[in-house]
């Protein structure tokens, strides 16, 4: 009997790891955040200010900071790619006559045609896995507010801490 529940303990396990891994990487992700939030959290509370509205306005705080970030960075970004877009080619069809008119250099370097073919299959491999990755980034999405909810509840209540410890 102890042989069949450990080889359905076996099944279980390798059937269901990819469950098994996210959930842990939630909890050891609630883990370190609740960790890094409870000092300041704490020292607040000797202020009287409540642990609940100082994670909650830490976690404003972070998403404030990210949304900020994002808004600087968003328009250099698309100024680059533009820039890009437009003199890329330029550019490169410049670095590849420098580059040919050197002779021993000429020999190492493929011809545009066969560059530009490889071009052309790298980005017919590597835009299906942007996407891909952009649908995993929005998969993210739940897994990230579980994860904010569980440091919440770890931070303001001192004994859930303690409790989660003892299970580790």
């Amino acid at each position: 009997m102890a042989l069949l529940l450990l080889a359905f303990t076996g099944w279980l396990a390798t059937t269901h790891f990819p469950l098994i891994l996210e959930i842990s990487t939630i909890l050891l992700g609630a883990f370190l955040l609740s960790l890094a939030i409870a000092p300041l959290a704490e020292r607040l509370a000797r202020w009287r200010v409540p642990l609940g509205v100082t994670v909650l306005s830490i976690y404003i705080g972070l998403i404030g900071l990210a949304s900020v970030l994002g808004d600087l960075l968003a328009p250099v970004i698309d100024t680059q790619t533009q820039q890009l877009r437009t003199h890329g080619p330029a550019l490169f069809q410049e670095l590849m006559t420098h580059l040919t008119a050197l002779p021993w250099l000429n020999r190492w370097l493929p011809s545009l045609g066969t560059l530009s073919q490889q071009a052309t299959s790298l980005l017919n491999t590597l835009l299906p896995t942007l996407l891909n990755t952009a649908v995993d980034l929005g998969d993210l999405t739940p897994n990230a507010l579980v994860l904010l909810v569980l440091a919440y509840f770890l931070v303001t209540d001192g004994a859930l801490s303690e409790r989660f410890m003892a299970l580790l």
